[in-house]
C-alpha cells in the first residue's frame, strides 16, 4: 500500500469512527434511578411508577436503586459523582437538593452546582394541624392564647428537616415561645397531635391522610402564596397573620453536573410525558401532590430558586446543625 492510498485509509477509518460514535443512540444499556431515600417511601413509590413510563418511552429499563442514608445524602452524593452520561439520575426534592445545601454544608459531599435539574415532578403540600377536639377556631385565636399564655401545651412536632425549619421560622414570624419536639416522622408527629401530647405540626398532607376523616386532626393553615384549588377552606398562613413562608415539599429529577444537554432534554421529554398520564394523575392524587411541569429553563430556575429560598429561611429561622 503507498503512502497516498495508506493515509487515504487512515482517514477513512477515522470518519466511520466519529459517525459511529455520532451515531451512537442514547440511550442503548439500562439507566439507574436513584431514590436517595428508603424503599416504601413517598420518593420511592413515586420513582417506581416514572421508571416503568421511562423504561417504554426511552426503550430500556430504568432501575430504581435505593441508597438511603444521612437525610438523602448518600444517594445524592453517588449521583453527585456518578459519570455525567446520562445513565445514572437522582429522585431528588427539596430536603436533598435544597435543604440539605445549607443545613450540612460541611459534611454534605455535594452542593448546588453538582447537579443539574432535569425536570420538577410535584409540589407536596404542607399544612399545619391541630387536634381536631382543639377549642380554637382558627389560628389567630391560638396564637392569642399562646401569647397570652393560656396554652399549656404551646409545642410543634417536627418530623423531617422541612418541618423542622416550619416549626423554627413559624415560632419565629408569630412571636410565640413554643418547644420544638423532634420525630423520626411527620407521621409520628401527627399521630401524637390527635392524641393531645402534642399541640400541633407542620407535615406533608401525604403523611396526613391516614387521618383525612377529620375527627382526629384539623388543617388550621397551608405554607403557600395562595389558597389550594383542592383544599379551597383552608387559608394560607399569611391570611391569618403569619407572612412569608411560602413553600412545599417538591420533588424532581436531577443528573449530575456536565450531563450533555440533548440527553437531559429526551430525558425531561419523556418525564413530562409521563406527568400528562392518568399513572401520574393517580399517584399525584394518592399523595396530595401538584404536578409540575417544567422544560431544562425552568427547571435550572427552580433549583436556583429554591436553593436560595431555603438558605434565606434556615438563616432566618436560626437553624444551625453544623
Amino acid at each position: 500500500m503507498n503512502k497516498a492510498l495508506s493515509n487515504a485509509f487512515g482517514i477513512a477509518l477515522v470518519a466511520l469512527g466519529m459517525t459511529a460514535q455520532a451515531g451512537t443512540v442514547y440511550p442503548n444499556r439500562p439507566i439507574t434511578l436513584i431514590v436517595p431515600f428508603s424503599t416504601g417511601s413517598g420518593s420511592d413509590t413515586t420513582a417506581r411508577i416514572l421508571s416503568e413510563h421511562l423504561s417504554k418511552e426511552l426503550g430500556v429499563a430504568v432501575v430504581v436503586e435505593n441508597k438511603p442514608g444521612a437525610n438523602g445524602s448518600i444517594g445524592s452524593q453517588f449521583v453527585a459523582r456518578a459519570k455525567p452520561d446520562g445513565y445514572t439520575f437522582l429522585l431528588g426534592s427539596a430536603t436533598t437538593n435544597a435543604v440539605n445545601l445549607s443545613l450540612y454544608p460541611k459534611t454534605l459531599g455535594y452542593n448546588e452546582a453538582s447537579f443539574v435539574m432535569v425536570s420538577t415532578l410535584g409540589r407536596g403540600i404542607i399544612g399545619l394541624f391541630f387536634p381536631s377536639k382543639s377549642p380554637w377556631k382558627n389560628l389567630a385565636e391560638y396564637l392569642k392564647e399562646v401569647k397570652n399564655g393560656t396554652v399549656q401545651n404551646a409545642s410543634c412536632g417536627s418530623g423531617n428537616s422541612v418541618t423542622l425549619i416550619a416549626c423554627e421560622m413559624f415560632k419565629k414570624t408569630a412571636g410565640i415561645d413554643a418547644v420544638t419536639v423532634p420525630y423520626k416522622s411527620n407521621g409520628q408527629a401527627l399521630n401524637d397531635v390527635a392524641g393531645g401530647q402534642l399541640g400541633f405540626a407542620f407535615s406533608d398532607l401525604n403523611a396526613a391522610l391516614p387521618f383525612k376523616d377529620g375527627t382526629r386532626l384539623r388543617t388550621a393553615a397551608v405554607t403557600a402564596e395562595n389558597r389550594y384549588t383542592t383544599l379551597p377552606n383552608v387559608p394560607t398562613l399569611a391570611e391569618q397573620g403569619v407572612p412569608g413562608m411560602f413553600f412545599s415539599s417538591w420533588t424532581g429529577v436531577f443528573a449530575p453536573k456536565g450531563t450533555a444537554d440533548p440527553i437531559l432534554n429526551k430525558v425531561n421529554i419523556a418525564i413530562n410525558n409521563w406527568l400528562d398520564s392518568p399513572s401520574a394523575a393517580e399517584q399525584f392524587k394518592k399523595t396530595g401532590t401538584i404536578s409540575e411541569k417544567t422544560n431544562l429553563v425552568e427547571s435550572a430556575a427552580f433549583y436556583r430558586a429554591e436553593a436560595s429560598r431555603w438558605k434565606e429561611y434556615i438563616e432566618k429561622a436560626n437553624v444551625k446543625i453544623n
